[in-house]
């Protein structure tokens, strides 16, 4: 029986986008492939863990990257390996593909020049034709929630805004942003998606607050709103794949290239840093610009087409075929 290893990180302080993304690829090995068995490293602190459990994934907190020892002894010739970071170095995936029957890199930036025995997951990279670069949004990773969805109805205007900045919100953004569209759009109800209630205030007029939810509860509620404004990580895919309409505020460097790409797309408006002494009139012009129901119909229909959900899955059997083989 084969093991699937993840090696990550997450916490508290810098969020659980790495994790998240992992659990989806988790998931689909749990439903396409039979008996293997799944575990998690991570490098950061209990945040992490308590999140994977309610999704049912065993996980060790450790510094994986400096303890080699103890990873070395967790490790056998035949283990699937995953690893998704923004700072392992180098001689860390040497040392990991030689002792596994395959590794899997997840990288947004080409940071390294990765071991050409490994394969790379690049969703926003342009496919190559090398069989071992993943590369194009065919290979996203979805959360299994967005893997199937029906068909988006298209309301005539926008009544219903979705805001939905990351699991933290460490720029502090969220009130300044409902301080906004209180004063700008008195009619627009708001439902925010946060971590945590420390920014619920009932100052804030048709605003609802909502907490630590599940996919199918952040799926449901995005079926349920006219717009969204995002944070600029892995959320933009789950939004896009429901074919709700965007506007992306970037709260840190590594999401710019995700939100540059997207924008090419014409699949989601670009309102620029949050910081940007523009922001507020970037934002007033992204909602003019997804005003017109023509526009949110299009995306409603273009959205699930360029996005199908299927990442996770493809990504499963290119991997067990290489361990067949």
């Amino acid at each position: 029986m084969y093991r699937a290893i993840f090696f990550t990180e997450g916490s508290q302080k810098i969020g659980l986008g790495h994790i998240s993304r992992c659990c989806a690829l988790a998931e689909a090995f749990r439903r396409f492939l039979k008996g293997i068995n799944v575990s998690f490293i991570i490098r950061g602190d209990e945040t992490g863990v308590f999140f994977l459990k309610k999704h049912g994934f065993v996980s060790k907190v450790f510094d994986w990257q400096r303890e080699r020892e103890k990873v070395k002894i967790l490790l056998e010739k035949k283990d699937l390996i995953i690893v998704d970071s923004y700072s392992a170095p180098l001689d860390f995936y040497h040392f990991l593909l030689d002792r596994s029957a395959s590794l899997l890199v997840l990288d947004d930036f080409f940071r390294l020049p990765y071991p050409d025995q490994a394969f790379i997951l690049n969703p926003m990279a342009d496919p190559d034709g090398r069989k071992h670069h993943l590369f194009g949004l065919k290979y996203l990773l979805l959360r299994p929630s967005f893997w199937n969805i029906p068909k988006r109805i298209t309301s005539k205007s926008i009544h219903k805004i979705l805001i939905i900045m990351g699991g933290v919100d460490n720029t502090n953004f969220v009130p300044y942003l409902l301080d906004f569209l209180d004063r700008r759009y008195t009619n627009l109800e708001k439902i925010v998606v946060v971590a945590n209630n420390k920014i619920f205030n009932a100052k804030y007029t048709k605003t609802k607050f909502f907490f630590s939810l599940s996919d199918r509860e952040i799926f449901n509620i995005m079926l349920s709103c006219d717009l969204a404004i995002s944070a600029g990580g892995q959320t933009l895919y789950e939004l896009i794949r429901v074919g709700l309409p965007i506007i992306s505020v970037i709260t840190a460097k590594n999401q710019i290239l995700n939100v540059k790409k997207l924008e090419q797309l014409n699949l989601i408006w670009n309102a620029g840093w949050f910081d940007s002494p523009k922001i507020w009139d970037n934002i007033i012009c992204g909602i003019e610009f997804w005003y017109p129901y023509v526009r949110r119909k299009y995306m409603a229909l273009i959205g699930p087409r360029t996005i199908d959900g299927c990442g996770a899955y493809r990504v499963v059997k290119i991997l067990q075929n290489s361990l067949n083989n």
